[in-house]
């Protein structure tokens, strides 16, 4: 038999083998795949009523969805100031407080339509898990009109604004604000006073009266 023969039987057992080479290299790319990343947690304000009155009063709380092993916060806070007023400063939510000892910080509210630097941190050596209430704040209705209120997370790195694990990782969260609208209150509806109704009343029956005594009156003799 000649070499030009048998070179074909030789290349089916090297194709096969590149096949199964092939075939294997791609279910281990599959296997070992990353995992997809985990969805951003989200920080999002929850108004006790959208719709307010002028002069009216109204809370804004700020509630974390689900974060794993939360130690500590930062952010910032920002508001229509031309349709708000705060009313004191930020109090403590019942989520970070919930694993233990904390250290709150309310903000600095120097800055009409902008609060910052509210944070808190857990006095232990681990956080705690899932969703709540970070913190509160208060707002006056000064204004008609839309008002806008959202987290603020300033992405300067020496700023330090975002959810920090036990290890004091960084995550900076996505956030979802709130609207509330601004009406006047509606006029009062008019009410007779209780002495008008008897006046008029009086006046009704006199007239009654009035007209019987025409009708019962003989007619005179032509």
């Amino acid at each position: 038999m000649s070499y030009a023969d048998a070179s074909p039987r030789v290349d089916i057992p090297r194709r096969l083998s590149k096949c199964v080479l092939i075939v294997c290299l791609a279910i281990a790319a599959l296997i070992v795949r990353p995992p997809e990343a985990s969805a951003s947690p989200i920080i999002t304000a929850v108004p006790s009523s959208s719709n307010v009155l002028v002069n009216g009063l109204f809370t804004v709380d700020f509630v974390l969805d689900d974060f794993t092993d939360l130690f500590a916060f930062q952010m910032g806070v920002s508001y229509d100031a031309s349709l708000l007023s705060l009313v004191g400063v930020a109090t403590e939510g019942s989520h970070l407080a919930s694993g233990g000892g904390t250290s709150f910080v309310s903000g600095d509210t120097s800055n009409p339509g902008f609060i910052s630097f509210i944070a808190n941190s857990l006095s232990g050596l681990s956080g705690v898990n899932g969703g709540g209430t970070l913190f509160s704040l208060q707002f006056q209705a000064t204004a008609l009109g839309m008002a806008n209120i959202f987290a603020v997370f300033d992405p300067d790195p020496l700023v330090g604004d975002g959810l920090y694990n036990s290890a004091f990782n960084l995550t900076t969260p996505s956030v979802q604000g709130a609207q509330v609208s601004i009406s006047a209150p509606q006029p009062p509806t008019s009410v007779p006073e209780p002495a008008t109704i008897l006046s008029f009343g009086f006046g009704v029956a006199v007239l009654a009266v009035a007209r019987r005594r025409e009708r019962q009156r003989p007619l005179s003799r032509q």
